[in-house]
């Protein structure tokens, strides 16, 4: 699932035993991913929207992930 580009990560959420982050690949891409990974690091999910915001209440819907949960 990674992708060969670097991408910048612009939240953080732990909720569950889960680690969440909000990325981009540069405006190019012209959204954000949702990542969502187990405690060891493997993946289990990545979402794409057009928003931050869209990201984050997909995790909230998803997963249970508080709104208020997100940090740098």
């Amino acid at each position: 699932m990674p992708s060969e580009h670097a991408n910048a990560i612009l939240l953080q959420a732990e909720h569950d035993g889960l680690h969440f982050t909000i990325e981009t690949e540069g405006p190019e891409v012209g959204g954000y991913f949702l990542w969502t990974k187990r405690s060891d690091g493997s993946d289990i999910d990545e979402e794409f929207d057009d928003t931050i915001a869209g990201c984050k209440v997909r995790a909230f819907q998803m997963y249970g992930v508080p709104l208020e949960s997100w940090h740098e």
